[in-house]
């Protein structure tokens, strides 16, 4: 294989390589329901902030960790004296050579009566250089086995945090598909609607132009068309807006464009759940409690820190180091000189003037304010349970009511129409029939949206979803 062939392989590989990945990270254009939801939990802003926090609990657990093990630190520095530091030292010499040349006769005794003299001493050298490497070592320390114990409890949180974000998301994405649905729905209906409309107003026109019906007919429909056509603009922005909703919880951009391939009728079948009715609920397995647990053993972590806070703490260091001395930069060995040394240093605390004291009933307070925190959370559990039950029948219920007046709506329309070809009834009679179909068909697929939304709320107040 010569140079230009292998340089085209690599060249392909590479080139390769990268239309894969782009490949594997391209975002699909079509979702179920579970598809959008199990997405949304990879990638939506919330998930991937939930992964964060996870990332920043472990890290935090390995800090902490850190903080008893070996501590190694180098040294060193460099100084220069401009001046070297003088002393005055007192001059014991001179008095006492003075003494001998008296005694000897060789000054006169009138010379030894002057104060003692002093002298100017200079102590140093002009370069001073040094080294060190230090270790230290935690022995014991009451507060350090307790903050490990601490972020542990922390990392859980995190975890269950992510949980609880996770149903969220689903919850979120449920409700923004449903609605994009129900939007399409009716743009559906309306379109349906303003095509039979348009066939009367047709038909209508030509009984009027035969002398068979009044112009007032053909305007009252003209009148209905145009507001139609309105709601059905209106309508498709709704879907677009919805649509939108729906990327933005899933965490896909905008302008990307997606396709649902779940239909309302089909999520009201998978939603009408009558056992979920007589499920047995238990708020101790629930996410929301679970968090409240752990806020306890946090806030017990807390107090047991705060007391730990009276123990003595113990550690341990070594400590090499070497010092140049000299009046010449040379750094030569013989002017290098050792200094290491060993030790134990122990803290002990004896009076903080109460603040421990105080720190300890302030994290009592807090633990029992937890404990009531959690109590309230059981009993709001079991609330939003029974609530959650309550509002789902009602969806239901209202959802079948719904469906028994549009089929008497949609009777009421087509008999009203037959009259109205008949020359039986008034076009304002037919308008209003027309109109009653309009709003039961909009009722009805507003309970539809109602049953899918209330039994995803449903199973997040169960901790099943």
């Amino acid at each position: 294989m010569n140079f230009k062939q292998t340089t085209i392989f690599i060249f392909s590989f590479f080139f390769g390589f990268v239309v894969n990945a782009q490949e594997e990270e391209k975002i699909p254009t079509s979702f179920s329901l579970e598809e959008a939801k199990a997405y949304a939990i990879e990638h939506s802003y919330q998930a991937e902030n939930a992964v964060r926090d996870i990332e920043k609990a472990k890290m935090k657990v390995k800090e902490t960790t850190a903080i008893g093990l070996p501590q190694i630190f180098a040294s060193g520095s460099f100084q220069q004296f401009i001046d070297i530091p003088t002393q005055v030292l007192p001059d014991f010499v001179s008095p006492a050579v003075t003494g001998v040349l008296i005694e000897n006769g060789l000054l006169p005794p009138s010379a030894g009566g002057g104060e003692t003299s002093f002298i100017e001493a200079q102590f140093g050298t002009e370069f001073n250089v040094s080294g060190g490497l230090n270790l230290s070592q935690l022995l014991f320390s009451g507060s350090y086995i307790v903050a490990l114990q601490a972020t542990k409890t922390y990392l859980e949180l995190s975890k269950n945090a992510a949980e609880k974000t996770a149903q969220e998301i689903k919850a979120s994405v449920t409700q923004a598909y449903g609605m994009a649905l129900i939007a399409e729905e009716n743009q559906k209906i309306l379109t349906k609607n303003l095509a039979n409309l348009q066939k009367t107003f047709d038909d209508t026109k030509a009984l009027q132009e035969s002398g068979f019906a009044e112009q007032q007919d053909v305007d009252q429909l003209q009148l209905l068309i145009g507001n139609m056509r309105n709601t059905i603009s209106s309508t498709k922005k709704q879907v677009e807006v919805s649509y939108n909703m729906l990327k933005f919880q899933m965490g896909i951009p905008i302008a990307n464009d997606v396709t649902l391939t779940d239909d309302i009728n089909g999520l009201v079948e998978i939603s009408n759940d009558q056992n979920v009715l007589s499920k047995e609920f238990n708020p101790e397995g629930h996410i929301d409690y679970k968090i409240a647990l752990q806020d306890v053993s946090s806030k017990e972590l807390m107090l047991r820190n705060n007391q730990a806070g009276y123990l003595p703490s113990l550690s341990a260091f070594v400590s090499f180091n070497k010092n140049y001395l000299s009046n010449d930069l040379t750094l030569s060995n013989q002017f290098w000189f050792p200094n290491n040394l060993w030790g134990l240093n122990l803290d002990v605390p004896i009076f903080s003037s109460f603040m421990r004291r105080q720190q300890v009933q302030q994290s009592r307070v807090d633990l029992e304010q937890s404990l009531s925190q959690k109590s309230m959370i059981q009993q709001n559990l079991m609330l939003q349970a029974q609530n959650a039950r309550a509002n789902y029948t009602n969806a239901l219920n209202k959802m079948n009511l719904e469906v028994e007046n549009l089929k008497l709506a949609q009777r009421i329309k087509s008999n009203t129409e037959v009259k109205f070809k008949e020359g039986l009834a008034s076009s304002l009679e037919l308008t209003q029939a027309q109109n009653q179909e309009l709003t039961s068909q909009a009722n009805y697929i507003s309970s539809m949206f109602e049953v899918i939304n209330t039994k995803a709320q449903l199973d997040k107040a169960l901790g099943e979803i």
